[in-house]
């Protein structure tokens, strides 16, 4: 049983890692090709851990489950559908706050002469 935990706590932290990279990595290209506005690209880096999620329970409706009945369908749909949505928010929090901290150290570094 403690396997399973520290198998879900690695790969929490994995997830919180890649996502904070590839968000880090979108910003410094959004700020090099000199546009400032990178909060909402930082985010939807991040909330794209939506669709991924949300695509995969959709498959494994179709494909592996294999439901029948049109009300387990949509109650599984939902719940699907709000788990996926809070996770996309979890990674988007996540993206922007490794964003907001790049962005700090890189002009807290800067000479402002």
């Amino acid at each position: 049983m403690i396997g399973f935990f520290f198998f879900v706590f690695i790969n929490l932290n994995l997830l919180t890692v890649v996502v904070s990279l590839i968000s880090v990595t979108i910003t410094y290209l959004t700020l090099q090709a000199q546009n400032w506005q990178w909060w909402w690209r930082s985010f939807l880096a991040g909330y794209s851990v939506f669709f991924w999620t949300f695509a995969y329970c959709i498959y494994h409706m179709i494909v592996v489950f294999k439901m029948d009945v049109f009300w387990s369908d949509i109650v599984f749909l939902l719940y699907s559908l709000l788990i996926s949505n809070f996770m996309g928010l979890l990674c988007g929090s996540i993206s922007v706050c490794a964003s907001s901290f790049f962005v700090w150290v890189m002009f807290s570094s800067s000479k402002s002469d």
